[in-house]
Order: C-alpha cells, then structure tokens, then sequence
C-alpha cells in the first residue's frame, strides 16, 4: 500500500499445506503460514539523490518450518530449519541522473 508522502507497507502472506517427503506418503511435512512485512519512507530528496528508511519483520508469526525439503532424503533427514522470527532495517541512498 502506498500513501501520501511517500509512506508504504507491504503484507506478504504465504500458506504452505503439509507435503509428503517420500514416495510411500509415509512422512509429511507439516504446514505453516509465513508472513513478511515492511514498512517504509521512501521520498527524502536531495538534489540529484534520494534517500529510503524502512524496516520489517520477517516469519511474524515465528513458524516452525522447513527452508527446503530433501525428497527421499537418505537417513530421512528431510528437513532443513528456517530461521526463526526476525527483524530488520536500513536505509538505501540513491543517485538519480
């Protein structure tokens, strides 16, 4: 969403159903909901340059999930941890031409 003066957020939801992670169905990862947001002020200008302040959360709801499934892994280690709930900032400056 955008608003006056250069204002934003972003909402970024993703629902992931439980998948099977071998060929005989017989283990499954289970599902989760991964939201992202950010929020931003992305008008200061300066001259030829401009300036970009923001900050955001990533898995908001501190889900318990796998950042990758191994399918058929050997020794059934299918699952790699996702990082947990985290924060974030910055800043960006751009030169315009």
């Amino acid at each position: 969403m955008q608003f006056p003066k250069g204002f934003y957020f972003f909402l970024q939801h993703n629902f992931t159903s439980r998948i099977p992670l071998n060929d005989a169905n017989s283990v499954y990862a289970d599902k989760y909901n991964l939201v992202q947001s950010r929020i931003g002020w992305r008008t200061l200008k300066f001259n030829k340059a401009s300036l970009e302040i923001y900050a955001g959360v990533d898995n908001l709801f501190d889900e318990q999930y796998s950042l990758g499934n191994d399918l058929n892994a050997a020794g059934n280690r299918y699952f790699n941890p996702a990082a947990t709930r985290n924060f974030y900032g910055g800043v960006a400056y751009r030169f315009n031409k």
